[in-house]
């Protein structure tokens, strides 16, 4: 399922796998193995994401969080809903815990550009002045 929801998003097709994945949630069968539940729980958060549920993706955000408190993967997925939100100092601190976790400086600047390209006129305005503000210096970004 986690395979399958990556290809999915990979194909802008979240709407299509988010009714198995609303059914399958709270994902029972993964109760006994927190690795897999976790990535469920992640897998299923960035769906909401795509389709800008952004609320539901917050809360299986944390829920992954709590799971797995010391995966990197949770904390992406809540830094980068909170970016795409204007919630910018919430973002950066859950990007933050994700490299403290392992996630590499360079798949955040990868994250920090997909968030930046995916968002509205508006946000990406607020984005950008939010990136420059606090040190962020990407070519891409003055572009």
């Amino acid at each position: 399922m986690v395979n399958a929801s990556a290809t999915y998003r990979k194909l802008e097709r979240a709407n299509s796998i988010k009714p198995t994945l609303d059914d399958l949630y709270p994902f029972k069968f993964a109760n006994s193995n927190d690795k897999l539940k976790s990535a469920l729980l992640t897998t299923y958060g960035g769906v909401c994401r795509d389709i800008k549920d952004f609320r539901h993706s917050l809360a299986l955000g944390h829920e992954a969080h709590e799971v797995t408190p010391l995966n990197f993967r949770p904390c992406t997925l809540l830094g980068a809903v909170y970016l795409s939100t204007g919630e910018f100092t919430l973002g950066h601190e859950w990007y933050q815990k994700a490299k403290e976790r392992g996630f590499s400086q360079e798949a955040y600047d990868n994250d920090i550009r997909s968030i930046y390209k995916r968002a509205s006129d508006e946000m990406k305005k607020q984005l950008k002045q939010n990136l420059i503000e606090t040190g962020h210096r990407y070519k891409w970004l003055n572009k």
